[in-house]
């Protein structure tokens, strides 16, 4: 089964750790490193992550 989760819809980080506290472990299979790091890159620049608090980027590295 291939699942794919759409986080484009998140875009406050309320909204990320909501998401956080009711989802259960996620696990990724990466079929293309390059790809899994422009999404990452893509999402940490979304929610600002080089100018949130430290608790903040914390929530967005899980």
């Amino acid at each position: 089964m291939i699942v794919t989760l759409q986080t484009h819809a998140l875009q406050t980080l309320e909204q990320v750790c909501a998401f956080m506290t009711g989802a259960g472990p996620v696990s990724f299979t990466l079929t293309d490193r390059d790809s899994a790091h422009a999404w990452m890159g893509d999402t940490l620049k979304r929610f600002g992550y080089a100018r949130a608090s430290r608790a903040d980027r914390g929530l967005l590295r899980r």
